[in-house]
């Protein structure tokens, strides 16, 4: 007979319930930290790579925004002058300038094939078009006048005010 932890054992092969139990608690403990090292592992590297995917995005993004002027220094040693009431002051509006843009008319499509819009594919830039309809003008070189804006995206717009065929 053999005595294990203060009891005493039936037989020599026996082993006391309290041993059975605590190597069983140990057992199941050591499974669960390794499913739980697993796991963050797991987490661990999807957000490592969610951050990889998303680094160009927030960059992108942030070369988009136009940055804000710097505010005027205000002079060091300005006379003190009465307080004037504060006047509405508006920027001045850019008077939009008519340029003439030379290129090849094509269709833009969405996803479901439907015609979405119109570009004008110059050697340098490409426009979106809007105003008058260019629709005969597809796969042609043409010569269009308007004015031109820059859209959210950074993307040119030309408002066509005359378009005709380039030879």
């Amino acid at each position: 007979m053999g005595i294990c932890l203060g009891r005493v054992a039936l037989k020599a092969q026996d082993t006391c319930l309290e041993e059975q139990g605590l190597i069983y608690s140990f057992a199941v403990k050591a499974r669960r930290l390794r499913r739980r090292r697993k796991e963050m592992k797991r987490v661990v590297s999807i957000l490592v790579i969610a951050a990889f995917l998303a680094a160009p995005m927030l960059v992108a993004a942030q070369q988009a925004q136009p940055a804000a002027p710097a505010a005027p220094a205000a002079p060091a040693a300005a006379p003190a002058k009465p307080a004037e009431p504060a006047k509405a002051t508006k920027a001045p509006a850019k008077k939009a300038e008519t340029v003439t843009v030379a290129g090849t008319v094509e269709q833009v499509k969405d996803k479901k094939g439907k015609v979405a819009g119109y570009v004008l594919k110059s050697d340098t830039e490409t426009y979106g078009l809007k105003g008058k309809s260019v629709k005969a003008m597809v796969g042609k070189k043409a010569e269009a006048t308007g004015t031109v804006a820059t859209a959210k995206g950074g993307k040119k717009v030309l408002t066509v005010k005359q378009v005709k065929e380039a030879m």
